[in-house]
């Protein structure tokens, strides 16, 4: 019986979260979304705090922008004035599916300097803890970098990723069991969980 037990547990934290916040409402709704902005300038940007982590999700009750990338819910931040070059880490959690992060840097006058779309540089998969996608960015402070939007892109949504798990043995000493391989798809959604720790850049 606890042989029984230990496994489910194994299982269950294996499988990760399984919550679904619905792809295809989430699209549908997303497609149906009124656009509230129709400029940048007229978007409201929340001011980040300096090296304390932002969490919040991107979801239906967002507002909705036409980005160059296609229409997507979107959050907006300020960065603060600084005379050193600053950075971003994003994380972009695995909650069912997973908001693939798209950011665009706009100047202080409104001006986008440049959009990123492929800022990945870790994965951490869905596995014996909270797994997500996420990326480190620089801002340049030559181009006059002052705010940030993140939002995906019409090219993620619907695409997936496929997290591969090896099977292995567990003993507690006392019995032993097979925890079996696993293949898990997670899909590319227009909303998700997301954090953001602002810092000094490390490069100098």
């Amino acid at each position: 019986m606890r042989k029984n037990i230990l496994l489910t547990i194994a299982i269950l934290f294996l499988t990760g979260c399984t919550y679904d916040y619905g792809l295809k409402l989430a699209t549908s709704r997303l497609d149906n979304n009124d656009i509230c902005y129709h400029s940048m300038e007229e978007i409201h940007y929340q001011k980040v705090p300096f090296n304390d982590e932002v969490n919040f999700f991107i979801d239906t009750k967002s507002p909705a922008y036409n980005f160059s990338s296609g229409k997507s819910y979107f959050k907006a931040f300020e960065l603060p004035d600084s005379n050193e070059k600053l950075a971003i880490e994003i994380k972009s959690y695995f909650i069912g599916d997973v908001l693939y992060p798209v950011i665009t840097i706009l100047n202080s006058k409104y001006t986008v300097t440049r959009t990123v779309e492929q800022p990945i540089i870790k994965y951490v998969p869905p596995v014996w803890s909270r797994g997500y996608i996420g990326g480190i960015i620089i801002f340049k402070p030559e181009l006059d970098e002052k705010y940030f939007i993140i939002h995906t892109s019409d090219k993620y949504i619907g695409d997936h990723l496929t997290s591969n798990l090896q099977g292995y043995t567990y003993s507690d000493g006392k019995s032993s069991f097979i925890v079996p391989s696993l293949s898990t798809k997670y899909n590319f959604s227009p909303i998700g969980r997301v954090s953001l720790l602002l810092t000094y850049s490390k490069s100098g």
